[in-house]
């Protein structure tokens, strides 16, 4: 079935629109994030940013997560 425009770009922008999600810190060093709602996906820190304020980070420790770049990179937001 064809799509009108406006369909059309309600996908693109709900592909590329950021989210946020909870992840859980299973390693310090190197550092590593397991999400919650999707534990087959682990978090390096190559697609983790991470503001000075949130260090020290503790292993087990649960955080938000604001996902985007269409969930490449990960901005940590708080601990949860």
């Amino acid at each position: 079935m064809a799509k009108n425009i406006t369909e059309i770009i309600r996908e693109i922008c709900e592909r590329s629109m950021p989210n946020v999600v909870t992840g859980v810190v299973t390693e310090t060093e190197p550092l590593r994030i397991m999400l919650v709602d999707d534990m087959s996906i682990l978090l390096s820190a190559q697609s983790l940013i991470v503001s000075s304020e949130m260090l020290p980070l503790k292993k087990g420790e649960e955080l938000y997560l604001l996902a985007t770049n269409r969930n490449k990179i990960y901005y940590v937001l708080n601990r949860v």
